[in-house]
């Protein structure tokens, strides 16, 4: 008996060994594991443009954006995350989608994007030494600026310590695959799938666990175990759909970059509500360049472009909310823009890194609606329906067509008992006090794309500081030492500043609002700040 007593201890303490091995095993596994991220997790999203939401309709209850993926990559012992999510997906499915591409074009490593040249590229400042990391901005950044070249001619094979440089030839061919923007995204689970069912893929950095660590299955994840802290515990990868019968909330479809043995054969789904909750901390989308608008050298038809315009303060007033801003718009362009056509000439201020925080101050509506050839004036005195007054402070009619070579100064000038003298229109506005944070103040010429011009990128002109940053404004206040300036570029998109908003997106915002009565909606918020402006005209 007692001999049957000791083997059953012995037997007990092999089992208690055997056990503590399998999970000094697996805990070695995951600090293994640990070692291969490489999000740095400290994202400055203050400086990221946030994307502009449209709002998002009725999805479907499932997408699969994977047959535009490449295959399962494996960052393997390096800290590469960001370059493998960003670079080698991301870009390599805005490239398949441009082109059309097939799975089995996208085996092909020529149709597949480079991790060590993204990687590499990225300033040593902003990276971990020894492969040690980086952050989403400092690699997309690259990806708009540089553009990254192929797997092919990009091998990922002999990283060393990634202090490296790319050679000139990967460069040279980088600059054919830019990106033209990207935008931070808010961690809700509608907006998400509101993305991808618009075939965009979301870009995602999480805090890892040690589920995931050890996952290896096709069902879903819905909580994890111990979360790790520090550099190490943050990982990067990307969402390539979900399907709303996966799990008790339904379930995002993610791509690792572990290779195929971890996880669904690199994959795994992810419930929906630990997801937004507890798993993701910072989601991107982005945009190929193809969302460039291209101007037409060639000047034919329609073709407004807003001119000499300056912002400054009302020397007529005490309140530092005043301010005066003078502009003209040409039409150089061969054919006559009636006022038939209802054409708005719109000047407005932005957040130069959330654009949904905007307002337009003057609205100038080029229209036959009211009076006759030549008349103008106050748009409250001849319409009743407060719901086309857009602008805060100041809504104006033009009942003026605009021929050819002809601007939009002139032909009012010339329309007035007798002829007025100058060169601009002059406008008295006040700056709303809420406004608080970085900011452009832009004009637009046609700011509804009415008119089917020649080239829209020059409809657009700027104030702000003289190398492209924006104007920094404290409770309506413009702040520094600006100066009244005409910044006359198509966007403030240059080599310095290459990921802010575009000219068509910000368009795309003002028909939007405009069409669901956000900006109707704006006017009516500000009205308890609207002052009376009166129109006056510069005799310069």
């Amino acid at each position: 008996m007692k001999h049957l007593k000791n083997l059953f201890l012995l037997l007990l303490l092999s089992f208690f060994i055997t056990l503590t091995a399998c999970k000094e095993e697996d805990q070695q596994k995951i600090d293994d594991t640990l070692k291969n991220l490489g999000w740095f997790g400290d994202e400055n999203n203050a400086t990221i443009p946030n994307d502009i939401n449209l709002g998002t309709g009725t999805v479907p209850a499932s997408v699969n954006l994977l047959p535009k993926f490449p295959p399962i990559g494996n960052q393997g012992q390096y800290g590469t995350c960001v370059a493998w999510s960003t670079g080698y997906n991301f870009r390599t499915y805005l490239n398949a989608m441009k082109n059309n591409l097939s799975t089995s074009a996208l085996n092909s490593t020529s149709n597949q994007f480079s991790p060590i040249d993204l990687f590499w590229s990225v300033p040593s400042s902003l990276k971990g030494a020894d492969c040690n990391g980086t952050s989403f901005e400092a690699a997309l950044d690259i990806l708009v600026s540089r553009g990254v070249t192929t797997l092919a001619t990009a091998p990922y094979t002999g990283l060393g310590d990634c202090s490296s440089q790319p050679p000139s030839s990967w460069t040279l061919d980088a600059g054919n695959y830019k990106i033209s923007n990207y935008r931070d995204i808010n961690i809700d689970k509608n907006v998400i799938k509101g993305y991808l069912a618009d075939n965009r893929p979301v870009i995602i950095g999480a805090r890892l666990g040690n589920n995931f660590m050890g996952w290896n299955s096709s069902s879903v994840l819905t909580t994890d175990g111990t979360t790790y802290n520090g550099q190490h515990a943050n990982h990067a990868m990307i969402l390539a759909g979900y399907d709303n019968n996966q799990g008790p909330h339904g379930a995002f479809r993610v791509v690792n970059s572990w290779g195929t043995t971890w996880g669904d054969q690199g994959y795994i789904w992810v419930d929906c509500d630990f997801f937004c909750s507890t798993f993701c901390f910072a989601a991107f989308v982005g945009a190929d360049d193809n969302n460039n608008i291209l101007p037409d050298t060639t000047v034919t038809g329609y073709d407004l472009v807003g001119w000499e315009m300056v912002d400054r303060d009302n020397a007529n007033s005490g309140d530092p909310l005043d301010r005066q801003c003078l502009y003209n718009v040409n039409n150089i362009g061969s054919d006559e823009i009636l006022a038939s056509k209802k054409w708005s000439i719109l000047y407005l201020y932005y957040n130069a890194y959330d654009a949904n925080d905007y307002g337009i101050l003057i609205y100038d509506y080029y229209t036959n609606e009211y009076g006759s050839l030549g008349d103008d004036g106050d748009l409250s005195t001849v319409e009743t329906d407060s719901s086309k007054f857009l602008g805060s402070a100041g809504n104006w009619y033009n009942y003026l067509n605009i021929p050819g070579g002809s601007s939009v100064f002139e032909i009012w000038a010339q329309n007035q008992n007798p002829p007025a003298t100058g060169t601009r229109f002059q406008y008295s506005y006040s700056m709303p006090s809420s406004v608080n944070g970085d900011y452009y103040l832009v004009l637009i010429a046609d700011g509804f794309d009415v008119i089917p011009e020649t080239d829209e990128t020059n409809n657009y002109v700027y104030y702000c500081q003289s190398n492209g940053d924006p104007l920094h404004i404290d409770n309506g206040i413009i702040q520094g030492g600006y100066k009244s300036l005409m910044t006359n570029m198509s966007t403030v998109k240059n080599t310095s500043h290459p990921n802010t908003y575009s000219t068509k997106e910000i368009t795309k915002l003002l028909m939007h609002e405009k069409q669901t009565g956000g900006l109707q909606k704006k006017v009516l918020n500000f009205k308890s700040q609207q002052k009376n402006n009166i129109k006056t005209f510069s005799n310069k």
